[in-house]
């Protein structure tokens, strides 16, 4: 009999992921037909105890080569695609039986794109065909990012593919995935292939572009889009998506003009694609036009999400743009109507948290510390660790230590004791300046755990107050991230008063380390380490960059050291000629 649904998948080295893959799509599947690239790990094995159909093929930086050869084994009558670090909607489960229909030639689920450092509300929505008919004539094209839904079309003029809810929740572009597979790197060697070839290809232009946007290189990936814009001559699957991010990239560069200017000409083609109003009125709140900007929220949250094959950006027509409101009250100073929109937007997505951030910071200047407690722990309950967590993190935005210490000791006498508590318990005692108690909860933290990293930083800097040895510190932290390792070392030795080597001339890596010599010279100030932070401020010496006076004086002027701002604001303007009108005003609001 033949198989009613073939699992098809390409796999290498995913043992940690194709478990959750396959348990999703087990009961709903016939046959499993897994190509294998080169896999080292358990994967292959993993895969077998599911029964799987295993085919080891050599590897030629070509995906749709790899996904053509699974069609080719497969026996099913229907083809599901999936990739390993994907799982299928356990809800959705049923429905893709029920959705098989003689008249139908394919289908496109709803895929949800975790991105950042864990699975959250940060998504990126896409509809990818995932379901089609096993046909000879079906087979992929592209070596990366492939494509088989103009194939069916071109084929089959009349085939009917179908947009369906069902979805499949990506994993595959969370942080930690991304660069343990060097997935940059990797993608980047096979769409410049492509490019070699065919130079003006709009849709690996896109791609490529896609590569640069999310190595946050804007510039980079603006002109990408632009080519592939300039040779795209139909609305395609991308298109939409194209016009989001050329705006994303605009509004990253400060160009609003021209970003206001792509919005009408995406709106021209897309009149339902709610993120583009959604970024117009970001763009019209940062310039202050806020009646404008107000009108455009109110917009997109009648217009609802963008259907879901043009939408982009998750939330626009429904959390993020109550979230907007929100913040556009808050900044006209209508705490009342600020905080209904905050609460509208966490009812509307209860993973997205901002908004108790900024509920608890209006009720933090509005009421009693006793009722803003009692009102945002209606939001959260204390009962639970994870909110209690989130409690304890809300207040600690705000440096209400006190808060957070009453929520840690209740967990602490209630017995959970983690890395987590004595990691959060030691940073209050730390930003109390009570360092003994600091030191007493860092070290019980133990060394293998993912928050002695979060520790040792400030363990180094206690430890340099508290003329201790750091040299353990240095070493754990050299392996894990060298460039701090670099700036902790000189800061150590100038504490000692003697002068390091240079951290670097070279324009570009100097600013990598302008970055870390900040966090650690405002971290100084604020526990009014001011020998220390005097000292401190010859890393600026050893770097290169010329906008470090000036970020001086913002630093300044921060903690309430006006003078030696306005100082430092008129070295930078004299000296290398840099200022922005945030320093305008500095110098406008305290100079006599």
């Amino acid at each position: 009999m033949q198989p009613l649904i073939s699992l098809c998948m390409i796999v290498k080295n995913e043992e940690k992921n194709i478990k959750r893959c396959l348990d999703s799509v087990k009961d709903l599947v016939d046959e499993i037909v897994i190509v294998d690239t080169g896999s080292i790990d358990k994967t292959v094995e993993i895969s077998r105890s599911y029964g799987a159909n295993i085919y080891s093929v050599e590897w030629h930086d070509d995906f749709s080569e790899a996904r053509n050869k699974s069609l080719d084994m497969a026996h099913g009558k229907w083809i599901l695609f999936m990739d390993a670090d994907d799982e299928l909607d356990k809800n959705d489960l049923k429905k893709v039986k029920e959705i098989l229909n003689d008249d139908d030639e394919a289908y496109f689920f709803k895929t949800i794109n975790f991105v950042g450092n864990s699975p959250s509300y940060e998504t990126a929505i896409n509809m990818n065909l995932r379901i089609m008919r096993n046909r000879p004539e079906y087979r992929f094209i592209y070596p990366i990012h492939e494509q088989i839904a103009v194939v069916i079309q071109n084929v089959n003029p009349n085939a009917k593919l179908i947009n369906t809810d069902i979805k499949v929740y990506h994993y595959g572009y969370l942080n930690y995935e991304v660069q343990n597979k060097n997935k940059r790197k990797r993608n980047m060697l096979i769409i410049n292939k492509v490019l070699k070839n065919n130079p003006q290809d709009p849709f690996m232009r896109f791609n490529l572009g896609n590569e640069y946007f999310a190595l946050e290189d804007y510039s980079k990936a603006l002109d990408e889009y632009m080519i592939s814009l300039k040779n795209t001559f139909a609305k395609t699957g991308y298109l939409s998506k194209l016009y989001v991010r050329i705006v994303l990239c605009l509004n990253e560069l400060g160009r609003y003009n021209e970003s206001i200017k792509m919005i009408e000409n995406g709106i021209s083609y897309y009149q339902n694609l709610t993120d583009l109003y959604f970024l117009k009125g970001y763009i019209l709140h940062i310039k202050k036009r806020y009646t404008i900007a107000e009108r455009m929220f109110k917009k997109c949250i009648e217009m609802g999400d963008a259907p879901d094959d043009l939408g982009f950006i998750a939330g626009t027509g429904s959390y993020r743009a109550y979230y907007a409101l929100g913040k556009l009250y808050l900044e006209l100073e209508d705490y009342d109507v600020a905080y209904k929109n905050f609460v509208d937007s966490y009812n509307n997505n209860r993973k997205f948290k901002e908004p108790l951030y900024d509920m608890s910071y209006i009720l933090l200047i509005t009421k009693p510390l006793d009722i803003a407690m009692n009102e945002i722990e209606k939001y959260l309950d204390p009962n639970i660790y994870e909110d209690k967590i989130l409690l304890i993190k809300i207040f600690m935005r705000f440096k209400r230590y006190d808060v957070c210490l009453k929520y840690l000791n209740e967990l602490i006498l209630n017995n959970t004791i983690n890395d987590e508590v004595l990691y959060l318990t030691g940073n209050c005692f730390f930003n109390l300046k009570n360092f003994n108690n600091a030191y007493k909860y860092w070290s019980k933290v133990g060394k293998d755990s993912s928050f002695y990293e979060n520790i040792v930083p400030d363990l180094i800097l206690l430890n340099i107050i508290k003329k201790d040895n750091i040299n353990e510190e240095l070493k754990y932290i050299k392996k894990i991230k060298p460039k701090l390792y670099d700036v902790m070392l000189r800061l150590m030795i100038l504490s000692k008063g003697e002068m390091p080597t240079t951290l670097s001339d070279d324009e570009k890596l100097s600013s990598e380390y302008e970055d870390i010599i900040f966090e650690i010279l405002e971290r100084l100030l604020y526990l009014e380490e001011f020998e220390i932070f005097e000292k401190g401020l010859n890393l600026l010496n050893l770097i290169n960059d010329n906008k470090v006076l000036l970020r001086l004086g913002k630093l300044y002027y921060k903690y309430g050291f006006y003078q030696f701002a306005c100082d430092e604001i008129l070295r930078s303007m004299k000296l290398f000629n840099i200022y922005d009108k945030e320093a305008l005003a500095i110098l406008d609001e305290k100079m006599d």
